[in-house]
């Protein structure tokens, strides 16, 4: 049983080194979708059905947490009153390995009424969702994991790992951290998990020194801040 383990694992593995070669500037131009989103105000859009739907979940989930506002539109409630959900200037990112699914292929057409632009995350780059998309993100991979390669398994991790590059290069790109300084402030309400005590406590100390007008204790801060450098970087921001 453990070298079935093992051997699912390594098929996993081999499908995210085959995701970093399919990365090119579509991925970049994506997170300045994204990004361009989020600073006029609006949000993000995402959609998918079954295995790749509750993938979406995470990725809208982890875009929350990181600031950048995100929400999750059904596809099979979408026809029926949820579509209401999007509004012009919006991103949509959606998910489908095939980019065939009847549901979101049948969907597009009322989603591309709005003005929004398109992310898919598609194992086809040459489907009808991806024919459709603003940006195509390529999660294709070797095989699934599954012994039968039918279950989606290494391409859902695939979709997760993906969702999370955007993600984290998206907070990154929307950051106001530079050199270990903080910029622009940090909304000590906005905080992820465990991190929100030393984010609140850290903020608090800026947002201190800044109404006294002393920049000396902010400069004091700097020789201390490496060590807690993530800590803020993993809380959400917004513009």
């Amino acid at each position: 049983m453990l070298t079935k383990a093992r051997c699912v694992i390594e098929t996993e593995i081999a499908a995210l080194h085959q995701l970093i070669e399919n990365l090119d500037e579509e991925f970049s131009s994506a997170v300045e979708t994204l990004h361009q989103t989020l600073s006029a105000h609006h949000k993000i859009v995402v959609v998918g059905i079954g295995k790749s739907g509750n993938i979406g979940h995470k990725i809208a989930a982890t875009l929350n947490s990181t600031g950048a506002t995100a929400v999750v539109l059904n596809s099979q409630n979408a026809l029926h009153g949820d579509l209401g959900l999007i509004s012009d200037g919006d991103a949509v990112i959606i998910l489908s390995q095939s980019g065939e699914t009847d549901e979101l292929v049948n969907l597009l057409p009322y989603i591309r009424r709005y003005q929004v632009r398109l992310i898919s995350l598609t194992g086809k780059p040459g489907s009808s969702l991806a024919k459709q998309s603003n940006h195509i993100l390529n999660t294709s991979v070797p095989r699934e994991a599954c012994p039968l390669n039918l279950a989606p398994t290494s391409s859902s991790t695939a979709m997760l790992a993906m969702g999370d590059a955007l993600a984290m290069v998206l907070l990154e790109k929307r950051g106001r951290i530079h050199s270990g300084v903080m910029h622009g402030g940090l909304d000590p309400e906005i905080v992820v998990g465990d991190f929100g005590g030393p984010c609140r406590f850290l903020g608090g100390i800026v947002q201190h020194a800044r109404r006294g007008h002393r920049p000396d204790l902010i400069d004091q801060l700097r020789i201390d801040l490496e060590p807690v450098r993530v800590v803020v970087l993993m809380a959400g921001y917004r513009r």
